[in-house]
C-alpha cells in the first residue's frame, strides 16, 4: 500500500498513532516462522509499543 493510501485510511476511519503503531507491533509475530521465540517493540516519542511477551 502506498504511503498516501494509508494516510487516507488512517485520516478516514479516525485511527489515532497509539493504535496504528500497538497494530503494527501485534502483526510481527504471527506473520513470523518463530511466532514463539518473536517479539517487536517500537519506542515513538515517549511511548513504548511491545509485544506481551
Amino acid at each position: 500500500m502506498h504511503f498516501p493510501t494509508w494516510l487516507n485510511l488512517v485520516v478516514k476511519n479516525d485511527i489515532t498513532v497509539d493504535e496504528i503503531l500497538q497494530g503494527t507491533i501485534d502483526l510481527i509475530p504471527p506473520a513470523s516462522q518463530n511466532q514463539e521465540i518473536t517479539s517487536a517493540r517500537i519506542i515513538f516519542e515517549d511511548q513504548i509499543y511491545k509485544t506481551k511477551k
